[in-house]
């Protein structure tokens, strides 16, 4: 692997329409968290250029991710069971298929960690297993106990050294997608500071996150903005359930931006939901108590705090002394913020964390747009539903992302094509804070945990009157209130209430013939990508 970090000279202002330099690559992967990596890692007999903005070992929200990779591990679990789980999280909106793909690979997904660098927990030779909510059995695998994220992370960037097929350039920020007769044919990048580079590519994987920084209140990391699912919609690619943003119930309540999570590892492990006079939150409202869904778990705590102002998570009992050392990471957020949570309950809060939606693929992550592959929360590849069941996503990266690097390497649609394509004034310019301020509480009381249709109506009305406040130079921003828009015009289409989709006006979900067929058409689709 050749890592490198382009930093070149600045170059006036004046000089941002001047011709591109160009470079040729054949297989061009846009983000470096575990689904990208999964892509570079699986790819065997093409040449792959990766591009991150940050450092491959600490890369998007990969490495933030306290929870573990569920998998079904024979003989005490089955993929069956694991995909009946995912089907009940997801709210009757799942694609079958992709979640029996999902369900059936994670075993083999689990062996192709293993084989590039990842350690999972164990005792002695027995893989340890923990449970969260909505699965049926402790199917969660972890890495340094709440530390999964960065452990897959820093395994799998580390393996990447030997591999002598592969680039990776840091310092590199994506601001626009190029695309010519329906096919995606490369992408702008501009360094830490330099002059954009236009990558041209036989074929392009998009691997950039999700949107979750669009809300006043996330988990996510200040890259989650976003961008690879807005600059895929300026090019006409087909998107799908873009009102289905999943909370985490358990964000921790400081001071902080992104907010510090909770893992629901702990209420797995017997953590308690409690009101400020001790009342459990959840004992009446599901069977399943702190482990019910998490859109569930999400709207009770938020009802909570309408009535009682805090709510808390209590671990004394269940994890008290061990918390240092079952849980570090969020035993070093709670300290840096002092809280003792051996001995306090911790302060939590809703916050955006995942999004269900995204770029459409097919079942190998093809796109409508030849030339153009996404895979990880940028795309939907349905398996997700309504609502993402716990710990589905780590794998959802693994299995789509070794799927799409075997349709790649049987030839994908590979072929470069010229292009005059000119980086646009504004892509360049650093995005306006106090706008995308704005946007971000926009969404939250517009688009968040409870919707209806005043409130959406009302939130497209100041999107709207946010971008004609923005000038020309402000196209980053532009595309994320594109984004923005098309979320909240999903959400009031929705006349029902569907997982992560609450609409206060509308709380009953909608029927469909087939329980399995979800609110959107399942995935069919001829891109010419599909080998």
């Amino acid at each position: 692997m050749a890592e490198f970090h382009i930093s070149a000279v600045a170059h006036p202002k004046s000089d941002r329409l001047l011709a591109l330099d160009r470079v040729e690559v054949d297989v061009l992967v846009i983000g470096a968290g575990v689904a990208g990596l999964s892509v570079a890692h699986a790819i065997n007999s093409r040449h792959v250029t990766l591009l991150s903005a940050e450092p491959i070992s600490a890369a998007g929200s990969t490495a933030w991710a306290q929870g573990g990779m569920a998998a079904a591990l024979p003989p005490e679990d089955s993929a069956a069971e694991h995909a009946r789980d995912t089907l009940a999280a997801g709210a009757g909106a799942c694609d079958v298929e992709s979640v029996r793909i999902l369900t059936e690979e994670a075993a083999d997904a689990v062996t192709f960690l293993g084989t590039h660098g990842v350690v999972f927990d164990r005792s002695g030779d027995h893989l340890l297993k923990g449970r969260e909510a909505a699965h049926s059995r402790a199917r969660i695998l972890h890495c340094n106990g709440d530390a999964t994220g960065a452990g897959i992370q820093t395994g799998l960037a580390h393996d990447l050294q030997d591999k002598p097929s592969l680039d990776v350039a840091t310092g590199m920020h994506i601001v626009r997608l190029l695309v010519d007769r329906g096919r995606v044919h490369g992408a702008v990048a501009v360094p830490d500071q330099g002059r954009p580079i236009h990558f041209a590519a036989r074929d392009v994987v998009l691997a950039t996150g999700g949107c979750g920084q669009l809300y006043g209140h996330t988990t996510n990391p200040a890259c989650a903005t976003g961008d690879g699912l807005a600059m895929a919609m300026a090019c006409g690619a087909r998107t799908a359930a873009l009102a289905f943003m999943q909370f985490h119930p358990t964000a921790i309540a400081v001071a902080a931006d992104p907010l510090p999570l909770a893992t629901e590892a702990l209420r797995g492990a017997g953590a308690v939901l409690r009101r400020p006079d001790s009342k459990p939150v959840m004992a009446s409202v599901h069977p399943a108590g702190d482990l019910a869904p998490r859109d569930i778990v999400a709207r009770a705590l938020c009802r909570a705090i309408e009535n009682d102002g805090d709510v808390y998570l209590d671990a004394t009992q269940a994890v008290g002394a061990s918390f240092s050392q079952r849980f570090p990471t969020v035993y070093r957020s709670c300290k840096r913020h002092a809280i003792d949570p051996v001995h306090e309950w911790i302060p939590v809060t809703p916050a955006a964390h995942f999004h269900m939606g995204g770029v459409v693929t097919d079942y190998v992550g093809a796109t409508s747009l030849g030339g153009l592959w996404a895979v990880g929360e940028v795309a939907c590849t349905g398996v997700h539903g309504a609502n993402r069941l716990a710990s589905n996503s780590m794998l959802e990266g693994v299995v789509f992302g070794r799927r799409v690097a075997a349709a790649l390497d049987r030839g994908g649609t590979g072929k470069q094509v010229e292009s005059n394509r000119q980086v646009v004034a504004g892509d360049t310019d650093p995005v306006d804070r106090d706008a995308m301020a704005r946007l971000r509480v926009m969404m939250w009381h517009g688009m968040g945990l409870v919707r209806d249709a005043h409130g959406l109506q009302a939130l497209l009305r100041s999107l709207f009157d946010l971008r004609r406040e923005l000038p020309e130079t402000q196209q980053v921003l532009k595309r994320r209130l594109t984004l923005a828009q098309a979320m909240a015009q999903d959400a009031l289409s929705r006349r029902e209430s569907r997982g992560g989709h609450f609409r206060s006006d509308f709380p009953h979900a909608m029927q469909f013939p087939d329980p399995h067929a979800g609110p959107w058409a399942p995935i069919a689709l001829d891109s010419g990508n599909a080998a």
